[in-house]
């Protein structure tokens, strides 16, 4: 059996008692779920799957994953690294790693 790590159990605990704290208080069940909520849930996807997250926060699967999709997809999420002194093969060596939660590694050299 998997264990998750107790930092990724607070996040969804943390995103969850948000999710429990608007319907507590929202006066008309219609209302929709704000923008900041969806995108809190759609980020949880990173970490736990789609259909885990839809049932945890009783959310609809197929708009869940769609806000996932567009997160993932956004723009803000590119990375621009403009020192190109640093790039020259003669002065240094580099190597940029980042590593996502779901796995997943982006790694830079200069060669």
């Amino acid at each position: 059996m998997n264990q998750i790590p107790a930092t990724q159990l607070s996040e969804l605990s943390k995103v969850q008692e948000q999710f429990a704290e608007y319907r507590r208080s929202r006066k008309n069940h219609r209302q929709g779920i704000p923008d900041q909520l969806w995108e809190m849930a759609a980020r949880l996807t990173e970490q736990f799957s789609v259909n885990h997250i839809s049932k945890v926060l009783s959310l609809d699967y197929n708009k869940l994953k769609a806000m996932a999709k567009n997160i993932r997809n956004r723009s803000d999420m590119f990375i621009s690294v403009a020192a190109p002194e640093i790039f020259e093969p003669a002065k240094s060596k580099l190597q940029v790693e980042m590593l996502q939660p779901g796995g997943t590694v982006i790694r830079i050299y200069n060669v």
